[in-house]
Parts: C-alpha cells; structure tokens; sequence
C-alpha cells in the first residue's frame, strides 16, 4: 500500500511540476466547479433558516471532528490481541492529519492564488444568508485543508474496519464538504484534490514500515510517561476536533508579521495593506515585476452588489 501511495504521489508532482495547473486543465475544471456551484447557490437566499443552519454546520465543531476523535478513541481502548497494532494506527493517522494540514498550506501559499468562490466576481455567486463576505479573505481556496484533514482521518480507519472508513468518508463528504461549498468556501475541485491528497498521505503513513517508526516513540512514552502522553494526547485531540482553529490563528498572526516585515523592505505600492498569505504571492511579484493587486477582490462591495432572490 505504502509503494501504491508513493507513486500516486510522484505522478501528482508530475502534474503539478508541468503546469498543468496553470494551463488547459485548469479552464476545464474551473467550468465544471462553476457549473456546479451554480446548481448548488440557485438554493441561497431562499430561506433564512436553511443558510443560517448550513453555515453554522460549516463551522460546528461538535459535528466535525468530534466524531472521528471518538472514533480514534475507541481504536485506541480496544482491547485484544491486536491492540498495538491499532495503536500503530491511531499515531500513524494522526501524525498523517497533522501533515495533511501542514501540507496544505503550504499548496495554498505556494500556489497560484485561487479565490474563493464567495469572493468571485465572474460567476455571480449569491451569498447565503448570515454568511460573512469576509470569511477567509486572503486565503487561497485550492486546495481545501479541512477536506485533507478528515480524508486524512477516515483513510486511517480503514486499516481497522474498511466499513467504517467508507462511512466516515461519506459523512465528511455530507457535514463538512457540502456545507463549505454551499457557502462558497471552496469549489468543489478544491474538496475533491485536498480530500485525494489527505488519502495518499493516510495511505503513505500507515504502510507498514512507516506505521511502525512513527509509532515508536509515542508508544514508548505511553508506556513510560502515562501522564505526559494523555496531556499531550488530550491537546491533538482538542486540536482535531476544532480543525486546528488555533494553528490557524498563530499561522495567520505570524503570516500578518512576515507580511508586514516584507513590505517593510520591499516598499513596494499596494504592498501594506495585501492579504497576509499573499507573501510569497507578492515576493515572486516583485522579482518578475507581475502585478499582485488582480488577486485580490473588495469582498464588502462584492456583497452589497450581490444580487438577492426573493
């Protein structure tokens, strides 16, 4: 499995190496997010109480990763003959999580920039009610880190019963992945890539080799240090049930710091008051002297212009 996931994941930097991205497959796929996001915003704007429970859904963490923490949980209390094993996984899954997050950001900063629907000017995209047309301002769409996450996490429950990973995916499809993109948080192509690439790595991590270096040490300290390890099982637990809410926070004060640390030397116009994970976005700018000021979108006129379905 882990030779399998190796190689998915070469051929997809292949892709992405090539600039497929950049060129015809991406006008091909974008007709195919907006035809579909089209399908799905013809319901925005009808009712009150529907788009408020659909954004509160999109942010309800008790629904989210609550319900695969408890999962981990029960994979880890369970007795029997092959309980190391499915320790092995739990820590395997989890550090695989942990990566797919990391992983994530990094696509998004070092990526073209792609808006988020809600913010887009060319599809006419019509906001929910209570959605906030600031939600995620500045943050690339593609791919979607929450979809890596949770495919991340349901992938792993597949070495312990493939039942319940299949019902895992298909909740996170339903709770977590329609809810982002009825509000406009992403397209639908941001889910699909970000939820394949959080499966590779899941895959990746729970070969069996690499199951079993990940899982050393945090065994070891399991058995040596009980308290240590439920502390800091109890902080990854609280950090995946919330989404690693707060990673985001410190990933975007430290992102505001460097951005403004940047502009500081670079001086460059428009340059102060840029997005903050538009960094490296304004860095390569300034040394091909490309504009940076198209990637970016005035969310609160975009709203007020928004037109409303009665």
């Amino acid at each position: 499995m882990a030779s399998v996931g190796w190689n998915v994941v070469r051929i997809g930097w292949d892709v992405v190496r090539q600039g497929l991205y950049l060129g015809r497959a991406e006008v091909m796929v974008d007709r195919i997010d907006v035809a579909i996001i089209a399908w799905v915003n013809q319901f925005a704007q009808r009712s009150h109480l529907f788009d408020a429970s659909i954004r509160d859904l999109a942010f309800f963490s008790l629904l989210k990763g609550t319900p695969f923490v408890l999962v981990l949980t029960w994979m880890w209390c369970s007795g029997g003959e092959s309980q190391r094993r499915r320790r092995e996984i739990v820590i395997a899954t989890i550090c695989a999580a942990a990566c797919a997050v990391a992983l994530g950001r990094l696509m998004a900063n070092g990526l073209p920039f792609r808006p988020r629907p809600l913010s887009r000017t060319d599809i006419h995209f019509v906001l929910p009610y209570t959605v906030d047309p600031d939600s995620y301002r500045g943050w690339s769409a593609f791919p979607s880190d929450t979809a890596m996450l949770y495919a991340a996490l349901a992938t792993g429950f597949w070495f312990v019963s493939p039942r319940l990973a299949l019902m895992a995916h298909a909740y996170g499809a339903a709770v977590i992945g329609f809810p982002r993109l009825y509000v406009g948080f992403h397209h639908p192509s941001d889910l699909i890539v970000g939820a394949a690439i959080g499966t590779v790595v899941s895959v990746v991590a729970n070969g069996d080799g690499i199951r079993k270096v990940l899982a050393a040490w945090p065994l070891r300290l399991a058995e040596k240090r009980p308290t240590t390890f439920a502390l800091l099982a109890m902080l990854m637990a609280t950090q995946l049930a919330s989404t690693f809410d707060d990673v985001h926070t410190a990933l975007r004060g430290m992102l505001r710091m460097a951005s403004a640390g940047w502009c500081g030397v670079v001086g460059g116009k428009g340059c102060s008051d840029a997005p903050p994970t538009q960094v490296l976005q304004i860095a390569n700018s300034a040394r091909r002297a490309e504009p940076v000021g198209r990637t970016r979108v005035d969310l609160a006129a975009r709203a007020n212009a928004s037109p409303r379905r009665r």
